[in-house]
């Protein structure tokens, strides 16, 4: 019996490993997959759960990323699969927003080097020597696997080893070490119940009435939780939201906080169920005065917002503040925003400053912008380009195309640096921003940080123009460049 028909297919109803590998290093990571499942682990492995024959399959493997069970991404280190645009895609939707909506935070991953690696860095360059001298591949090829290794090495390792394990050769301090080492990075099983109020209700809940297509149980206090919460939960990731509708309902009847706000949020998307703002704002309140931060955080965007309530910015402080009090990191973004605006509450740029710095250090890219803006422009703070490069760099690596405009523009005045400036103004560029897409085509017609191109220069400032850049217009009337026009 071979090693793979020994192994056992992932069951996507409970916690699970996702191990992300190249084929080339397949029997090698097959050991380890063999090995955590001897030790009581359900792994997500592609070569069992994917059928490769199906056009999706690239999609389903980062589906299984974005599941509230996946707890944690085993990545295979080697020359394969730093050079592999697949592994690269499941390292980054670790930290799609997708996934980060099903966990409250980014998939946790380690990685395992396959061969002696050493220092990361020193590493990619002995791989990218190797790659550039391989004359099996055509140069695009090459020059593309260049790429993907460029970018695994900047947004996930760079000079930091931390989250690199050492794969042994020896049998003996693999099983003996190796093994620990690995699996005590899967968080805790009851990590499941991230979000959940640790006692959901005063007493026992009541023996649930049948509801068509599941198992009438008598869930009791503790016992509840788990059951109903993995159920549902399964039900909605399956694509079945009116099951998992119909249980987050029935808790939702009987004062079941998370349930009130689960049911909250499908009345606001419409998945499962027809959208009704009112019913959402309703299922909020109700959450929302039991303490769950999430519900708090709606209930804040339906009173700023005006959707199924009307409109009213105090409201919405209030919501946002006790949100926000709980470490909410969308709520403390709101709440800086409130403040920096004057709305529901007297402008007051420190206490915005404040909050939006409580929601930057969690990661939120919107909070990170805004602090970028504040010390560029010197807003209730000392203006400080190094502290506007370092915050508009965090948002602007998590992909937020204003973040990247404003960063060239600090290496561009700021630093005098074109090669970088042009580096990310032509990422907010390639997203549609049209400041960045006008500055795209001044440096191709200047030749700052690109070589001089008018006719790259006349694209770029047409795509600025048509969104309505007034300074792009301007420059499509200049005389050198209406021969390419």
């Amino acid at each position: 019996m071979s090693m793979l028909e020994q192994i056992l297919p992932c069951n996507l109803n409970k916690p699970y490993i996702f191990i992300s590998y190249s084929s080339k290093d397949r029997e090698r990571v097959l050991e380890d997959v063999l090995e955590f499942q001897r030790r009581g682990y359900n792994v997500w492995l592609d070569d069992l759960n994917l059928d490769k024959t199906n056009p999706s399959w690239k999609v389903d493997a980062l589906k299984a990323i974005e599941s509230y069970y996946c707890q944690l991404v085993v990545f295979y280190v080697s020359r394969w699969s730093l050079t592999s645009d697949n592994c690269y895609e499941e390292l980054c939707h670790t930290r799609h927003e997708d996934t980060i909506a099903y966990h409250n935070e980014e998939v946790k991953y380690i990685a395992v080097e396959l061969e002696s690696i050493g220092n990361i860095v020193s590493y990619k360059n002995r791989v990218f020597d190797e790659l550039m001298e391989d004359e099996t591949v055509s140069l695009k090829e090459r020059q593309d696997r260049a790429k993907v290794l460029h970018n695994f090495i900047r947004d996930f390792f760079n000079t930091n080893n931390e989250k690199v394990r050492v794969h042994p050769r020896d049998e003996a301090n693999r099983k003996m070490d190796y093994y620990t080492d690995v699996t005590a990075a899967f968080p805790d099983k009851t990590r499941i119940l991230t979000g959940m109020p640790a006692d959901p209700t005063k007493k026992p809940v009541n023996t649930v009435t049948s509801v068509p297509g599941i198992q009438t149980e008598t869930y009791t206090e503790k016992s509840s939780v788990e059951k109903w919460y993995a159920e549902a939960q399964g039900y909605y990731e399956l694509g079945e939201y009116s099951r998992a509708i119909q249980i987050w309902k029935r808790f939702a009847e009987q004062g079941v906080a998370h349930a009130q706000y689960k049911l909250g949020m499908c009345y606001r998307t419409g998945r499962g169920i027809n959208r009704n703002s009112k019913e959402a704002a309703k299922w909020y309140h109700k959450a929302a005065e039991q303490g769950d931060a999430g519900a708090q955080y709606y209930l804040g965007l339906c009173y700023d917002e005006g959707t199924g309530v009307p409109q009213d910015y105090n409201e919405a402080v209030k919501w946002y503040h006790k949100a926000a009090e709980q470490g909410h990191a969308d709520a403390q973004f709101k709440l800086g925003w409130c403040y920096s605006g004057g709305y529901g509450v007297l402008q007051d740029y420190s206490e915005g400053i404040k909050w939006y710095r409580k929601a930057a250090e969690q990661g939120n890219v919107y909070a990170q912008y805004s602090l970028g803006v504040f010390y560029h422009y010197g807003r209730d703070v000392p203006q400080n380009y190094d502290e506007a490069v370092k915050w508009y760099r965090k948002a602007a690596e998590q992909g937020d195309a204003s973040a990247q405009c404003h960063l060239g523009w600090c290496y561009e005045k700021g630093y005098r640096n074109y090669d970088e400036a042009v580096k990310w103004f032509l990422k907010a560029a390639e997203q549609g921003n049209a400041d960045a897409q006008y500055k795209m085509g001044w440096c191709c017609q200047k030749g700052y940080g690109v070589p001089q191109d008018y006719a790259e220069a006349v694209m770029w400032y047409k795509k600025a123009a048509e969104q309505g850049n007034t300074s792009a217009k301007s420059a499509l009337t200049r005389e050198e460049l209406k021969p390419y026009l």
